[in-house]
């Protein structure tokens, strides 16, 4: 928990923000919302540690690693996609790069104690399987291992080439939602998370529909944001064990037992097809 009491910031005597007192708790996710120059930036660089505020107390744990995604988004461009995520443990990475220059200058001057310094401290933090773990965070996140060592500019540029290809209706293997179930009424959204959890436990990035709305809004919402398959499930799917399938661009839908959706769209995955055929 991040706890924030009475938090000031001041510049001269324009005072951006004051009173500011509020906690973060863990799980819960929060939007900072307000007009430009509001202080939105400063706040979050306060907590961050890179901004020193001009009244009030944060408490951070110990314990606590916090992780800034910055508004740059240059910043990194030269960079190997996986030293960015090296990047993420800051201490390490730092040792790591200083070990690096210590060892290219050691035939002129070696310095013995520092390296040993810097050498605890890789090894506190597991140094030595960093890039193998980070390249396992980069596929997770359906980054193959042959772009790792690629600028992360490549890897925007391609991106941004694979959006204006696909119009944004990315094929199943590529989407970043694969599927999203919506039920009919909540009566079946029990029926419906165990299909979500089903697909997501291997590996399939599957989310449910939110609750409350209709189902004819349910569609239109998953097809206005292009997913590429989307599962109605309803009484009758629940007793019979299936799914009714609407895929993005396809006016037919049809209704298939679950265990042939799986089956299928593993397919479509592995084989990365382009099309749903």
């Amino acid at each position: 928990m991040i706890s924030v009491s009475n938090l000031a910031k001041s510049f001269g005597d324009r005072t951006l923000f004051a009173g500011a007192s509020f906690r973060l708790n863990p799980g819960e996710r929060y939007g900072l919302v307000g007009a430009n120059g509001s202080g939105k930036t400063t706040l979050l660089n306060i907590l961050s540690r890179e901004t020193e505020a001009s009244a009030g107390t944060v408490v951070i744990p110990k314990r606590l690693r916090m992780g800034v995604f910055r508004q740059d988004q240059f910043r990194y461009d030269d960079h190997e996609i996986v030293e960015v995520a090296l990047m993420g443990n800051r201490e390490l990475w730092d040792a790591m790069r200083e070990k690096e220059a210590l060892l290219a200058k050691g035939e002129r001057h070696f310095d013995a104690d520092r390296f040993s310094e810097l050498e605890e401290i890789v090894q506190l933090h597991d140094g030595y399987t960093a890039e193998s773990r980070a390249a396992a965070i980069l596929e997770g996140l359906g980054l193959p291992a042959g772009i790792h060592r690629a600028p992360l500019s490549t890897h925007e540029r391609m991106v941004a080439f694979l959006i204006e290809h696909f119009g944004g209706a990315f094929p199943t293997w590529l989407a970043p939602v694969q599927v999203r179930v919506i039920t009919v009424s909540e009566q079946f959204e029990e029926y419906g998370r165990c299909l979500v959890d089903r697909l997501r436990a291997r590996y399939v990035r599957a989310e449910m529909a939110a609750s409350g709305d209709t189902v004819s809004k349910k569609i239109r919402d998953g097809t206005t944001r292009k997913i590429p398959n989307l599962l109605i499930v309803g009484e009758r799917e629940q007793a019979d064990g299936t799914v009714t399938l609407r895929r993005y661009g396809v006016r037919r839908q049809e209704t298939v037992p679950f265990e042939a959706f799986e089956a299928w769209i593993h397919e479509q995955i592995a084989s990365r097809a382009l099309s749903g055929e």
